[in-house]
């Protein structure tokens, strides 16, 4: 679905010996860039309402020439979260004296925004006001200049205690 509510695609799978799996391609001409909701369920599912549905957000964005990679430290403050983030190329190179705008998303609602350098190391501390919910938390970062083709990168923000137990 898209950010609209709008159904984008619709895709049939068959259940065997209780288990699914499947794959499905992204093209450019149904998935523009924007934010998307993924939902999976079963006939039997739908007796029981839309709340029991599987459902996640993901963002889609264009396709870039040299990618970003991100390593991420989560630190809790009371309620609000420091996070640390060191930023290179695929090629290892620090992406050293930028200036980025970084963006918290709560699912597809935008929480914080701030414009900041990162160090000569890459690194970029973002520290916000998560009012005590880390659940659901997406970090978009972008190049402010545009360059050769404007850089961006979003991350999930992964917190030890939001992830279920397997009892």
């Amino acid at each position: 679905m898209s950010n609209s509510g709008e159904r984008v695609k619709v895709q049939l799978q068959p259940v065997e010996g209780r288990l699914n799996w499947g794959q499905f391609i992204l093209d450019e001409k149904t998935f523009i860039e924007g934010f998307y909701t993924l939902r999976a369920y079963t006939n039997w599912m739908q007796n029981f309402g839309s709340e029991f549905f599987c459902s996640s957000s993901i963002q889609v964005v264009k396709n870039q020439a040299m990618p970003w990679e991100v390593q991420v430290k989560n630190q809790r403050r009371s309620d609000s979260v420091l996070t640390r983030l060191q930023l290179s190329g695929l090629n290892h190179t620090l992406v050293a004296a930028k200036e980025l705008e970084t963006t918290m998303f709560r699912g597809s609602k935008s929480i914080f925004r701030s414009i900041s350098n990162t160090d000569d190391n890459g690194g970029l501390p973002v520290l916000f006001n998560a009012d005590g919910n880390t659940q659901n938390l997406i970090l978009e970062i972008k190049e402010i200049k545009q360059n050769e083709g404007r850089q961006m990168i979003c991350t999930p923000l992964i917190f030890e205690d939001n992830i279920p137990a397997d009892l």
